[in-house]
């Protein structure tokens, strides 16, 4: 287990190098140049200097890429354009409020998908069946957008509700911090949980045919007993292949929910900086998203060994 974890994270060296190489590039190809874009008519060769100084855009572009990738070893993200304020320390305090939403993201999926998928899967064909693969194909059309602006707009007309305007942490204030993150959540997860919702009952109505599952069966043991036990083990090695792949979904859909409710996160982060093309924040929140979901993929292969025993890393 240990030299397979050991070689993925090596494995992991060319996709950084792929990620960092396409945003380097994009930061240069610019038209006209980064300088002139951010400068406008406040253009100087004065300026124009600094600014190639501050992003490291002097001298041969192998060059550039070294430097960068020195700094970026080194722990140095660089400076916002926005404030002046290093990138890390933004992050420091933006990272905790998207890890908050992803992780509540992912329970609500799971704890949706899961329990609907395995009711259909057990009742295929049936009025309940029926009804579910329906609310699963409203939350894939269902845009997230959407479904914020929506609740948004009919729960202040209609209830008189909206939630908390000015963001609290968990630890200052725990229930308007609830407030706040419950309902970008809740709907950011409508579109994983109908994934997978669909896989567990296309698993599960696999599962339940295989010849072990007549065998347990047979051998007097309850429907719970089979169902958790047996069929549903089995069945949790796709579910968690497309849970990994959710994470990737969900921190690219932060940027819509975090924009959308007001929370002060990477995403609302990443489309101001964007907006103001600050590139060194670009620049940081895409390769840290970028490790990020590499290494949860690598802790969803890990837990392929823990649902089938029979597997075995070398």
């Amino acid at each position: 287990m240990t030299q397979y974890v050991a070689r993925r994270l090596v494995l992991m060296v060319p996709s950084l190098i792929i990620v960092t190489l396409i945003v380097f590039s994009l930061v240069r190809i610019v038209p006209g140049g980064l300088a002139v874009a951010l400068l406008g008519d406040d253009f100087s060769l004065e300026a124009e200097a600094k600014i190639n100084q501050q992003l490291g855009l002097e001298g041969p572009l192998p060059a550039q890429y070294v430097r960068w990738i020195g700094k970026l070893a080194r722990g140095d993200l660089g400076v916002s354009f926005l404030d002046g304020r290093s990138v890390g320390e933004l992050l420091v305090k933006r990272a905790p409020v998207t890890i908050q939403l992803s992780v509540m993201t992912l329970l609500f999926a799971m704890t949706i998908g899961l329990p609907i998928g395995l009711v259909a899967a057990l009742k295929p064909n049936s009025a309940a069946d029926y009804v579910l693969r329906s609310f699963a194909v409203f939350g894939l059309a269902a845009p997230s957008f959407w479904l914020a602006t929506i609740f948004l707009v009919y729960s202040a007309n209609w209830f008189g509700y909206s939630p908390p305007i000015f963001y609290e942490t968990p630890w200052s204030n725990l229930g308007t911090n609830l407030q706040m993150m419950l309902w970008p959540a809740l709907i950011s997860s409508v579109v994983g949980g109908a994934v997978i919702m669909r896989m567990t009952r296309a698993m599960m109505l696999e599962v339940i045919r295989e010849d072990y599952i007549r065998t347990a069966r047979a051998k007097g043991l309850n429907d719970s007993t089979v169902v958790m036990r047996h069929a549903m083990r089995n069945a949790m090695i796709p579910v968690v292949t497309i849970f990994g792949l959710s994470v990737a979904n969900i921190l690219s859909g932060s940027v819509i929910s975090e924009t959308v409710f007001g929370l002060p996160g990477m995403g609302r982060l990443l489309i101001s900086s964007v907006t103001a093309r600050d590139m060194p924040v670009v620049q940081a929140i895409t390769i840290i998203s970028a490790v990020v979901v590499m290494l949860v993929n690598i802790g969803i292969d890990l837990t392929y060994a823990v649902l089938d025993p029979r597997l075995r890393y070398s």
